[in-house]
Protein backbone atom coordinates (compact mmCIF):
# COMPACT_ATOMS: atom_id res chain seq x y z
CA UNK A 1 0.00 0.00 0.00
CA UNK A 2 1.38 3.38 -0.93
CA UNK A 3 1.55 6.24 1.52
CA UNK A 4 -0.85 8.38 -0.48
CA UNK A 5 -3.54 5.72 -0.22
CA UNK A 6 -4.05 6.05 3.52
CA UNK A 7 -2.60 9.39 4.70
CA UNK A 8 -5.56 11.63 5.67
CA UNK A 9 -6.08 15.13 4.34
CA UNK A 10 -3.69 17.42 6.26
CA UNK A 11 -6.32 20.17 6.16
CA UNK A 12 -8.77 18.11 8.17
CA UNK A 13 -9.35 19.10 11.81
CA UNK A 14 -8.14 16.84 14.56
CA UNK A 15 -10.69 15.04 16.67
CA UNK A 16 -11.59 17.45 19.52
CA UNK A 17 -11.24 14.71 22.14
CA UNK A 18 -7.54 14.49 21.25
CA UNK A 19 -7.08 18.20 21.90
CA UNK A 20 -6.64 19.92 25.22
CA UNK A 21 -8.60 23.04 26.10
CA UNK A 22 -5.65 25.23 25.25
CA UNK A 23 -5.53 23.69 21.77
CA UNK A 24 -9.21 24.07 20.91
CA UNK A 25 -9.91 26.44 18.06
CA UNK A 26 -6.27 26.88 17.01
CA UNK A 27 -4.86 26.14 13.56
CA UNK A 28 -2.44 23.24 13.29
CA UNK A 29 0.16 22.53 10.67
CA UNK A 30 0.75 18.80 10.60
CA UNK A 31 3.73 17.45 8.73
CA UNK A 32 3.81 14.37 6.56
CA UNK A 33 6.86 12.14 7.05
CA UNK A 34 8.30 11.40 3.62
CA UNK A 35 11.50 9.57 4.58
CA UNK A 36 12.23 7.06 7.33
CA UNK A 37 14.48 8.55 10.01
CA UNK A 38 16.28 5.24 10.49
CA UNK A 39 17.01 3.97 6.98
CA UNK A 40 15.96 6.85 4.72
CA UNK A 41 13.40 4.71 2.90
CA UNK A 42 10.12 6.07 1.53
CA UNK A 43 8.00 2.91 1.30
CA UNK A 44 5.47 2.82 4.14
CA UNK A 45 2.41 0.79 5.03
CA UNK A 46 -0.32 1.44 7.54
CA UNK A 47 0.27 -0.16 10.93
CA UNK A 48 -2.82 0.99 12.84
CA UNK A 49 -5.10 3.96 13.44
CA UNK A 50 -5.91 5.25 16.91
CA UNK A 51 -8.51 7.99 17.10
CA UNK A 52 -7.39 10.43 14.43
CA UNK A 53 -3.72 9.43 14.40
CA UNK A 54 -2.14 7.03 11.92
CA UNK A 55 0.90 4.88 12.68
CA UNK A 56 2.87 3.75 9.66
CA UNK A 57 5.61 1.14 9.26
CA UNK A 58 8.70 1.47 7.09
CA UNK A 59 8.73 -1.52 4.75
CA UNK A 60 12.53 -1.48 4.51
CA UNK A 61 13.55 -1.44 8.21
CA UNK A 62 10.36 -1.98 10.24
CA UNK A 63 10.42 1.35 12.12
CA UNK A 64 6.95 2.46 13.24
CA UNK A 65 6.07 6.14 13.58
CA UNK A 66 3.21 8.65 13.50
CA UNK A 67 2.48 10.34 10.19
CA UNK A 68 1.20 12.98 9.76
CA UNK A 69 2.33 14.46 13.07
CA UNK A 70 2.76 17.69 14.98
CA UNK A 71 5.75 19.76 13.88
CA UNK A 72 8.90 20.20 15.96
CA UNK A 73 8.20 23.84 16.86
CA UNK A 74 4.78 23.03 18.31
CA UNK A 75 6.08 20.08 20.33
CA UNK A 76 9.00 22.05 21.76
CA UNK A 77 6.58 24.71 22.92
CA UNK A 78 4.33 22.04 24.42
CA UNK A 79 7.14 20.43 26.43
CA UNK A 80 8.55 23.77 27.53
CA UNK A 81 5.33 25.46 28.61
CA UNK A 82 2.47 23.01 29.11
CA UNK A 83 3.59 19.39 29.39
CA UNK A 84 4.10 19.20 33.14
CA UNK A 85 0.99 21.25 33.83
CA UNK A 86 -0.95 18.39 32.27
CA UNK A 87 1.28 15.59 33.56
CA UNK A 88 1.22 16.80 37.17
CA UNK A 89 1.21 13.28 38.62
CA UNK A 90 4.33 12.41 36.63
CA UNK A 91 6.02 15.59 37.83
CA UNK A 92 5.20 14.69 41.45
CA UNK A 93 6.84 11.31 40.91
CA UNK A 94 9.92 13.03 39.46
CA UNK A 95 10.11 15.35 42.48
CA UNK A 96 9.96 12.45 44.96
CA UNK A 97 13.00 10.90 46.63
CA UNK A 98 15.00 8.47 44.47
CA UNK A 99 13.97 4.84 44.65
CA UNK A 100 16.20 1.95 45.61
CA UNK A 101 16.40 1.03 41.93
CA UNK A 102 17.65 4.56 41.10
CA UNK A 103 20.50 4.20 43.59
CA UNK A 104 21.31 0.69 42.37
CA UNK A 105 21.43 1.94 38.79
CA UNK A 106 23.86 4.74 39.66
CA UNK A 107 26.06 2.27 41.54
CA UNK A 108 26.11 -0.24 38.70
CA UNK A 109 27.03 2.40 36.13
CA UNK A 110 29.72 3.80 38.42
CA UNK A 111 31.26 0.35 38.71
CA UNK A 112 31.27 0.01 34.92
CA UNK A 113 32.76 3.46 34.29
CA UNK A 114 35.23 3.82 37.12
CA UNK A 115 36.87 0.43 37.54
CA UNK A 116 40.59 1.02 37.97
CA UNK A 117 40.29 4.83 37.74
CA UNK A 118 40.47 7.28 40.63
CA UNK A 119 41.52 10.45 38.84
CA UNK A 120 38.22 12.34 39.13
CA UNK A 121 34.53 12.12 39.82
CA UNK A 122 32.59 10.53 36.95
CA UNK A 123 30.16 12.87 35.17
CA UNK A 124 26.57 11.88 34.37
CA UNK A 125 23.91 13.60 32.31
CA UNK A 126 20.20 12.76 32.55
CA UNK A 127 18.34 13.96 29.44
CA UNK A 128 14.68 14.78 30.04
CA UNK A 129 15.43 14.88 33.77
CA UNK A 130 12.12 16.43 34.88
CA UNK A 131 12.48 17.48 38.51
CA UNK A 132 15.71 15.48 38.83
CA UNK A 133 14.96 12.33 40.81
CA UNK A 134 17.53 10.25 38.93
CA UNK A 135 20.03 13.13 38.95
CA UNK A 136 19.74 13.24 42.75
CA UNK A 137 20.46 9.51 43.02
CA UNK A 138 23.62 9.92 40.95
CA UNK A 139 24.72 13.00 42.89
CA UNK A 140 24.31 11.28 46.25
CA UNK A 141 26.28 8.32 44.94
CA UNK A 142 29.40 10.35 44.19
CA UNK A 143 28.80 11.53 40.62
CA UNK A 144 29.10 15.02 39.21
CA UNK A 145 25.48 14.80 38.10
CA UNK A 146 23.76 17.12 35.64
CA UNK A 147 20.21 17.03 34.28
CA UNK A 148 18.67 18.80 31.29
CA UNK A 149 15.02 19.40 30.47
CA UNK A 150 13.49 22.25 28.50
CA UNK A 151 10.71 22.68 31.08
CA UNK A 152 11.42 25.59 33.44
CA UNK A 153 8.66 24.36 35.75
CA UNK A 154 10.26 20.92 36.20
CA UNK A 155 13.89 21.99 36.44
CA UNK A 156 12.98 24.79 38.87
CA UNK A 157 11.83 22.21 41.42
CA UNK A 158 15.15 20.36 41.25
CA UNK A 159 17.23 23.53 41.30
CA UNK A 160 15.49 24.61 44.50
CA UNK A 161 16.46 21.23 45.96
CA UNK A 162 20.14 21.88 45.21
CA UNK A 163 20.50 19.87 41.99
CA UNK A 164 22.42 20.92 38.88
CA UNK A 165 19.49 21.00 36.46
CA UNK A 166 19.48 23.14 33.34
CA UNK A 167 16.54 24.20 31.18
CA UNK A 168 18.46 23.96 27.91
CA UNK A 169 18.56 21.84 24.78
CA UNK A 170 20.75 18.75 24.56
CA UNK A 171 22.86 20.38 21.84
CA UNK A 172 24.03 23.22 24.11
CA UNK A 173 27.85 23.36 23.95
CA UNK A 174 28.14 24.47 27.58
CA UNK A 175 27.33 20.96 28.79
CA UNK A 176 30.73 19.48 28.01
CA UNK A 177 31.54 15.78 28.06
CA UNK A 178 30.12 13.02 30.26
CA UNK A 179 31.02 9.45 31.15
CA UNK A 180 27.36 8.34 31.16
CA UNK A 181 24.19 9.74 29.60
CA UNK A 182 20.83 8.40 30.72
CA UNK A 183 17.73 8.94 28.63
CA UNK A 184 14.51 7.43 29.97
CA UNK A 185 11.30 7.81 27.95
CA UNK A 186 12.59 10.67 25.84
CA UNK A 187 13.67 9.13 22.53
CA UNK A 188 10.10 8.32 21.47
CA UNK A 189 9.33 12.06 21.74
CA UNK A 190 12.29 13.13 19.60
CA UNK A 191 11.55 14.66 16.22
CA UNK A 192 14.57 12.80 14.81
CA UNK A 193 16.01 9.97 16.94
CA UNK A 194 19.03 9.83 14.61
CA UNK A 195 19.93 13.44 15.36
CA UNK A 196 19.19 12.99 19.06
CA UNK A 197 21.59 10.04 19.29
CA UNK A 198 24.21 12.00 17.33
CA UNK A 199 23.96 14.76 19.95
CA UNK A 200 24.35 12.20 22.75
CA UNK A 201 27.50 10.87 21.10
CA UNK A 202 28.87 14.41 20.86
CA UNK A 203 28.49 14.86 24.63
CA UNK A 204 30.02 11.51 25.61
CA UNK A 205 33.68 11.11 26.45
CA UNK A 206 35.73 8.48 24.65
CA UNK A 207 34.20 5.05 25.30
CA UNK A 208 31.38 6.67 27.30
CA UNK A 209 28.08 4.91 27.96
CA UNK A 210 24.50 5.65 26.93
CA UNK A 211 21.56 4.10 28.78
CA UNK A 212 18.19 4.39 27.01
CA UNK A 213 14.73 3.24 28.01
CA UNK A 214 11.64 3.36 25.76
CA UNK A 215 8.25 1.60 25.62
CA UNK A 216 8.46 -1.81 23.92
CA UNK A 217 6.05 -1.95 20.99
CA UNK A 218 6.49 -5.72 20.83
CA UNK A 219 5.86 -6.43 24.50
CA UNK A 220 3.32 -9.11 25.32
CA UNK A 221 0.76 -6.55 26.47
CA UNK A 222 1.30 -4.29 23.46
CA UNK A 223 0.60 -7.19 21.11
CA UNK A 224 -2.48 -8.14 23.12
CA UNK A 225 -4.03 -4.67 23.35
CA UNK A 226 -3.08 -3.36 19.91
CA UNK A 227 -4.34 0.18 19.41
CA UNK A 228 -5.58 0.24 23.04
CA UNK A 229 -2.08 -0.20 24.48
CA UNK A 230 -1.65 2.64 27.04
CA UNK A 231 1.92 3.46 26.00
CA UNK A 232 1.02 4.40 22.41
CA UNK A 233 0.26 8.13 22.86
CA UNK A 234 0.59 8.61 19.07
CA UNK A 235 0.22 12.39 19.25
CA UNK A 236 3.44 12.85 21.25
CA UNK A 237 5.15 9.43 21.00
CA UNK A 238 6.31 10.00 17.45
CA UNK A 239 8.12 6.64 17.28
CA UNK A 240 7.27 3.15 18.51
CA UNK A 241 10.43 1.11 19.12
CA UNK A 242 11.25 -2.57 19.26
CA UNK A 243 14.54 -4.00 20.52
CA UNK A 244 15.56 -4.52 16.90
CA UNK A 245 14.83 -1.01 15.61
CA UNK A 246 16.36 0.64 18.69
CA UNK A 247 19.44 -1.54 18.36
CA UNK A 248 19.73 -0.60 14.69
CA UNK A 249 19.49 3.09 15.60
CA UNK A 250 22.33 2.77 18.10
CA UNK A 251 24.58 0.81 15.77
CA UNK A 252 24.15 3.47 13.09
CA UNK A 253 24.92 6.24 15.57
CA UNK A 254 28.44 5.24 16.69
CA UNK A 255 27.31 2.99 19.55
CA UNK A 256 27.93 -0.63 20.40
CA UNK A 257 25.04 -2.38 22.16
CA UNK A 258 26.26 -4.05 25.35
CA UNK A 259 23.08 -5.23 27.03
CA UNK A 260 19.36 -5.27 26.24
CA UNK A 261 16.72 -5.84 28.92
CA UNK A 262 12.97 -5.66 29.20
CA UNK A 263 11.82 -3.85 32.33
CA UNK A 264 8.67 -2.72 34.18
CA UNK A 265 5.18 -4.16 34.06
CA UNK A 266 3.16 -6.46 36.31
CA UNK A 267 3.22 -9.59 34.18
CA UNK A 268 0.23 -11.84 34.77
CA UNK A 269 -1.08 -9.31 37.29
CA UNK A 270 -1.24 -6.50 34.74
CA UNK A 271 -4.39 -4.41 34.90
CA UNK A 272 -6.42 -5.16 31.75
CA UNK A 273 -8.63 -2.09 32.06
CA UNK A 274 -7.36 -0.81 28.73
CA UNK A 275 -9.48 -3.40 26.97
CA UNK A 276 -12.54 -1.77 25.46
CA UNK A 277 -15.58 -2.73 27.54
CA UNK A 278 -13.61 -3.99 30.53
CA UNK A 279 -15.72 -3.53 33.67
CA UNK A 280 -14.55 -6.03 36.29
CA UNK A 281 -13.06 -3.70 38.90
CA UNK A 282 -12.76 -6.40 41.58
CA UNK A 283 -10.26 -8.26 39.39
CA UNK A 284 -8.23 -5.08 39.07
CA UNK A 285 -8.19 -4.55 42.84
CA UNK A 286 -7.26 -8.20 43.44
CA UNK A 287 -4.36 -8.05 40.98
CA UNK A 288 -3.09 -4.79 42.43
CA UNK A 289 -3.20 -6.26 45.93
CA UNK A 290 -1.14 -9.25 44.85
CA UNK A 291 1.36 -6.99 43.09
CA UNK A 292 1.75 -4.92 46.26
CA UNK A 293 2.90 -8.11 48.03
CA UNK A 294 5.82 -8.63 45.62
CA UNK A 295 8.31 -7.50 48.30
CA UNK A 296 7.94 -10.98 49.84
CA UNK A 297 10.04 -12.26 46.93
CA UNK A 298 12.75 -9.68 47.54
CA UNK A 299 14.20 -11.18 50.73
CA UNK A 300 17.36 -11.87 48.70
CA UNK A 301 18.63 -10.68 45.31
CA UNK A 302 18.39 -14.10 43.69
CA UNK A 303 14.55 -14.50 43.73
CA UNK A 304 14.17 -10.88 42.67
CA UNK A 305 16.44 -11.24 39.64
CA UNK A 306 14.91 -14.60 38.74
CA UNK A 307 11.36 -13.25 38.77
CA UNK A 308 12.36 -10.18 36.76
CA UNK A 309 14.13 -12.29 34.15
CA UNK A 310 11.31 -14.83 33.88
CA UNK A 311 8.38 -12.43 33.57
CA UNK A 312 9.88 -9.31 32.05
CA UNK A 313 12.44 -10.78 29.69
CA UNK A 314 11.78 -14.44 28.92
CA UNK A 315 7.97 -14.16 28.84
CA UNK A 316 8.09 -10.61 27.40
CA UNK A 317 5.83 -9.10 30.06
CA UNK A 318 8.21 -6.17 30.39
CA UNK A 319 6.53 -3.03 29.02
CA UNK A 320 9.78 -1.22 28.21
CA UNK A 321 13.17 -1.82 26.60
CA UNK A 322 16.35 -0.70 28.35
CA UNK A 323 19.59 -0.76 26.36
CA UNK A 324 23.10 -0.02 27.58
CA UNK A 325 25.42 1.01 24.73
CA UNK A 326 28.99 2.26 24.50
CA UNK A 327 30.30 4.96 22.22
CA UNK A 328 32.73 3.70 19.60
CA UNK A 329 35.32 5.44 17.47
CA UNK A 330 34.11 3.84 14.24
Amino acid sequence: MKTSEFIPDLRADLDPKDMSREQQGQTYHLELVKHCDLCGGSRFEQELVRDNWTLVKCIDCGLIFTSPRFGQTYLQRLYRDNYYQRASAYLSMQAASPSKDDYCLSSQLKKICCTGRNDRKPRSLDVGCGAGRLTKAFQENGWEAVGVDISLKATGIGINAGLDLRAIELGDSSLGLFDVITCFHVLEHAHSPSFFLFQCAEHLSENGYLLIEVPDYRSRRALKLGKNWPYLYPSIHLYQFTSQTLGNYLERSKFRVIKTRRVHGKGLLENSASHVGYKSQWQTRFKNSLFAMRHVLYWSPIPRQLVRYLFWHALRYGECIRILAQKTSL
